[in-house]
């Protein structure tokens, strides 16, 4: 693949972005620096929070194997390994591609690896855990579809690099192929590390579920040629699910609900949806794809100004000590028992620890809204929006906050330099 000249990368990065947008460089630049100094663990798996100068407080074994705080990690720093460290590998190898330093190419590097570490560390077929404790082994039962589907989506992004060698191609298809086998195997059911603690389905009926299902198998087609993935694709795509709705059905008509509280994981779907859209060459799967990118898009928009709730005058109190949020804590049989446990305790956490609360309130869901609409395919209206998420991504001084979801702030930058001129040109 051609390589452009490091003193290139300014004019590329800056190529479809207004005058206006010069700052966003140097946002990019601020929120990269953080992540890799404070909230990257030594095994490259990005912690959900951190103090400012890194501290974090890890569960031990005992911990891990008694469920404290709970079986599901909720409220930790190991909470959203595989999901964080998968989408922010998106945005390292968008970031690689413009500027294809030594330095780039470690971290895309790393960033695999550290998804590699989290399949590893599990005894159950199917398994990617949710990050790791104190041991550099230990972990929670429970994973769930928030942490596998973006683990397929940031092994997928780095195989679609010019970073690995052929080997270890082979080796990041052969994992992707694993996994999807495994969970083909159970249903498309998402197993936890211990008996009773499975936690998502991917032949549910709902729009996440259709675009986890449809994205992967076509994905796992693109990395191994086998014509099984293919066939399963189309036929997951356009069989009815036990509602009697066809999965592409599903897609077309959007996102089923985009709230504050779930503009996070949707995003991850509409990134999805586009790379179908993409992938496609049959022109009525391509337009029913376009459909749900801008229909998604659209219920994006009132979300973008939530980031007005951070006031970034405050100081906002902040503990790394998740062990704040006990009392409650009980002995938990299963994966209920444990979500149950986790909703008691996170309104004594958000009293605990209210600066995480307010970043996941506001900065969170107005960035992933941005996302939501950078990634839509429509030109016109990822310019008309523009202006809002660039003000979102400005407000903040990275270096105060403590939620490292900020990370999708390098996912909307460098998906927006890399692929706004390919958006100018797709005919409607």
């Amino acid at each position: 693949m051609f390589k452009l000249p490091s003193l290139l990368v300014p004019a590329l990065l800056l190529w479809n972005l207004s005058a206006g947008d010069a700052g966003l460089p140097a946002a990019a630049e601020s929120v990269n620096r953080n992540l890799w100094s404070r909230f990257m663990s030594p095994d490259s798996v990005l912690y959900d929070y951190a103090g400012p100068a890194g501290e974090v407080v890890l569960p031990t074994p005992e911990e891990c194997r008694r469920h404290i705080p709970n079986g599901l990690g909720w409220w930790t720093p190991v909470e959203n390994g595989g999901f964080f460290t998968g989408m922010y590998l998106i945005a390292a190898a968008d970031r690689y591609r413009q500027n294809p330093t030594a330095e780039n190419r470690e971290k895309v590097k790393r960033l695999a690896g550290g998804l590699y570490r989290l399949q590893d560390v599990g005894k159950t077929p199917g398994f990617i855990a949710r990050g790791i404790g104190t041991d550099g082994e230990c972990h929670y039962a429970a994973s769930s579809n928030d942490q596998v589907f973006p683990w397929f989506l940031g092994l997928w992004s780095y195989w679609n690099t010019d970073i690995p060698t052929d080997a270890e191609r082979a080796e990041c298809a052969g994992r992707m192929a694993r996994l999807a086998g495994e969970l083909e195997k159970i249903n498309w059911l998402i197993p936890g590390d211990m008996p009773d603690f499975t936690r998502g389905w991917w032949l549910g009926e709902n729009f996440c579920s259709a675009v986890h299902l449809s994205s992967v198998t076509r994905i796992m087609y693109e990395v191994t040629k086998d014509e099984h993935w293919k066939e399963l694709h189309y036929r997951y795509l356009n069989e009815p699910d036990r509602k009697g709705v066809r999965r592409r059905d599903r897609i077309a008509a959007g996102m089923d609900d985009l709230a504050p509280w779930s503009a996070w994981f949707n995003s991850n779907a509409q990134y999805a949806v586009r790379e179908l859209y993409r992938l496609e060459t049959d022109p009525a799967l391509r337009e029913l794809y376009r459909k749900s990118l801008r229909t998604n898009a659209e219920k994006a928009v009132p979300l973008l100004s939530l980031h007005r709730k951070y006031d970034t005058a405050a100081t906002y109190a902040f503990t790394p000590d998740w062990h704040r949020m006990m009392p409650p804590w009980r002995e938990q049989k299963n994966e209920r028992d444990a979500q149950t446990l986790a909703l008691e305790q996170i309104g004594v956490w958000d009293r605990a620890c209210p600066a995480i609360a307010v970043e996941k309130a506001s900065l969170k869901p107005a960035i992933c809204a941005g996302y939501i609409i950078v990634l839509s395919e429509q030109p016109e209206l990822i310019e008309q929006h523009w202006p809002q998420i660039e003000e979102a991504i400005l407000r903040f001084n990275y270096d105060k906050l403590h939620y490292s979801a900020f990370f999708y702030v390098e996912n909307v930058i460098y998906d927006r330099a890399r692929n706004g001129e390919k958006t100018k040109k797709t005919p409607r």
